[in-house]
């Protein structure tokens, strides 16, 4: 039980470690960086192009006329026959069109401008019974589209449409985010890999090493391994490095993992809980503050138990002792995120802590 904290870390699989421009600056070498995740967008350019033609549509209705002699007529003899209120024949029909109609063109209208030119005339039941003329269809095309607009709006701001993200807004798109927003996209994609990341394939470590860097990058605490929020019971809900006990891997067994920090005593414990069998282990070690943001930890001993009995302990040793250095790169009242790394060795590994008092348990007890 925890031999393989008393052995080098053997080279690791997992993506490289991401810093976003802006980071906190880290003690350890990055290879690749990452291009940052877009932001969501709550509206979209369909949906605000319809709102707009809408409203432009409105505005043309309140400009028409009011009267329905202006907006209603009638132009074709096939439509006035399918009207219910047109009671001609077609044959009178046409013979009133085609007289209108060479009244228009014969010669003494055309040369006696003095003499006023006959409008063609339907019946009057047909007239009253006309079809929306072009502009009637025009503004019920606007009106419509103003209802459109407001109903793809509205479903738009509340998630309702899915539209692919090249049909966005790009000044609404490159809006920062809150590290509340950055910190809800980091859960929902831990909660997709729980438990401790052990699930995780090199495209989900690449976005959650994302989503760190950039929440690293606002870090509100100034000196995180001098500040009083480092003390306290954590869970570990993520880490990058291969399974292990330290990422909560006991051979055939999965479990979870805590750290209890107490810094006014220069000592932490590091836990492993396993539900079945009721396996816990404890890992001591020594701390020493050596920057701002690093902590040096040097191990002490393993204890493991099977419930209420220990059933092993084991020293580490002092020459040469086995030492980690943990880099402190986010924390505040309820996250911490570090990256830790082996003195004698070049890998890097992240870990997202969350606090969590309400889990505190005692080996033995």
């Amino acid at each position: 039980f925890f031999e393989s904290q008393m052995q080098p870390a053997p080279p690791h699989a997992h993506a490289p470690l991401v810093v976003c421009p802006g980071a906190t600056r880290h003690i350890y070498d990055t290879h690749t960086t990452l291009a940052p995740a877009p932001a969501p967008n709550p509206w979209s350019l369909p949906a605000l192009s319809v709102a707009v033609l809408g409203v432009v549509g409105a505005c043309y209705l309140l400009t028409l006329p009011s009267s329905s002699s202006s907006l209603w007529t009638l132009t074709t003899p096939r439509v006035a026959q399918s009207l219910p209120h047109a009671s001609e024949s077609r044959s009178r029909l046409h013979t009133s069109l085609n007289r209108d109609i060479g009244s228009l063109l014969s010669p003494t209208a055309r040369k006696s401008p003095g003499i006023p030119r006959p409008r063609p005339t339907l019946p009057t039941g047909a007239r009253d019974a006309g079809v929306p003329n072009s502009s009637r269809r025009t503004a019920l095309l606007y009106a419509m589209g103003l209802l459109t607009g407001l109903a793809a709006w509205t479903r738009q701001r509340k998630g309702g449409i899915k539209l692919p993200k090249e049909w966005t807004i790009a000044a609404v798109a490159e809006a920062p985010q809150t590290v509340a927003d950055l910190k809800v996209r980091l859960y929902e994609e831990l909660g997709a890999v729980a438990p401790n990341g052990l699930s995780a394939g090199p495209a989900e470590q690449r976005r959650i090493a994302d989503l760190v860097a950039q929440i690293e990058a606002l870090n509100p605490t100034p000196k995180p391994s001098r500040s009083p929020l480092m003390a306290g019971f954590w869970r570990m809900l993520y880490t990058d490095m291969e399974p292990a006990p330290s990422s909560g891997k006991l051979g055939p067994f999965v479990g979870d993992v805590f750290q209890d920090l107490q810094p006014e005593k220069d000592r932490i414990v590091n836990l492993l809980k396993v539900s079945f069998p009721p396996i816990r282990g404890g890992l001591a070690a020594d701390l020493e503050i050596i920057s701002d943001d690093t902590w040096q930890i040097t191990f002490d001993d393993i204890q493991q138990y099977l419930g209420p009995f220990c059933v092993a302990t084991k020293a580490f040793p002092r020459d040469p002792p086995e030492i980690r250095q943990w880099q402190i790169t986010y924390l505040d009242e309820e996250l911490r995120i570090l990256r830790a790394k082996n003195i004698r060795a070049p890998e890097v590994y992240i870990f997202v802590l969350k606090r969590e008092e309400a889990a505190r348990f005692v080996l033995g007890a």
